[in-house]
Protein backbone atom coordinates (compact mmCIF):
# COMPACT_ATOMS: atom_id res chain seq x y z
CA UNK A 1 0.00 0.00 0.00
CA UNK A 2 0.92 3.45 -0.38
CA UNK A 3 2.77 5.67 2.40
CA UNK A 4 1.02 8.69 1.42
CA UNK A 5 4.25 10.62 0.43
CA UNK A 6 4.26 12.93 -2.77
CA UNK A 7 6.35 10.36 -4.86
CA UNK A 8 4.21 7.69 -3.88
CA UNK A 9 2.57 6.04 -7.26
CA UNK A 10 -0.51 5.97 -5.37
CA UNK A 11 -0.70 9.83 -5.00
CA UNK A 12 -1.09 9.50 -8.80
CA UNK A 13 -4.51 8.00 -8.62
CA UNK A 14 -7.25 9.95 -10.21
CA UNK A 15 -10.20 11.25 -8.30
CA UNK A 16 -12.71 8.81 -8.93
CA UNK A 17 -10.01 6.01 -7.72
CA UNK A 18 -9.32 7.72 -4.80
CA UNK A 19 -13.10 8.05 -3.69
CA UNK A 20 -13.34 4.46 -4.29
CA UNK A 21 -10.55 3.72 -2.10
CA UNK A 22 -11.65 5.74 1.01
CA UNK A 23 -15.52 3.90 0.67
CA UNK A 24 -13.23 0.77 0.36
CA UNK A 25 -11.18 1.63 3.78
CA UNK A 26 -14.61 3.02 4.89
CA UNK A 27 -16.37 -0.29 5.06
CA UNK A 28 -12.89 -2.42 5.51
CA UNK A 29 -12.00 -0.46 8.94
CA UNK A 30 -15.64 -1.46 10.64
CA UNK A 31 -15.14 -5.11 9.98
CA UNK A 32 -11.96 -5.47 10.72
CA UNK A 33 -12.47 -4.29 13.95
CA UNK A 34 -15.50 -6.00 14.34
CA UNK A 35 -14.04 -9.62 13.53
CA UNK A 36 -11.70 -8.43 15.66
CA UNK A 37 -13.76 -7.62 18.50
CA UNK A 38 -15.90 -11.22 18.18
CA UNK A 39 -12.88 -12.99 18.11
CA UNK A 40 -11.85 -11.33 21.48
CA UNK A 41 -15.13 -11.85 22.94
CA UNK A 42 -14.74 -16.00 21.43
CA UNK A 43 -11.32 -16.25 22.68
CA UNK A 44 -12.44 -14.53 26.37
CA UNK A 45 -15.44 -17.07 26.41
CA UNK A 46 -13.37 -20.15 26.10
CA UNK A 47 -10.91 -19.24 28.39
CA UNK A 48 -13.96 -18.42 30.92
CA UNK A 49 -15.35 -21.90 29.95
CA UNK A 50 -11.73 -23.50 30.60
CA UNK A 51 -11.54 -22.28 33.72
CA UNK A 52 -14.39 -22.54 34.90
CA UNK A 53 -14.45 -26.26 33.82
Amino acid sequence: MGSGTPGDRTSEVVPRGADRWDSAQGVAVPVAVTSVAVASVVVVGAAVVVVGA
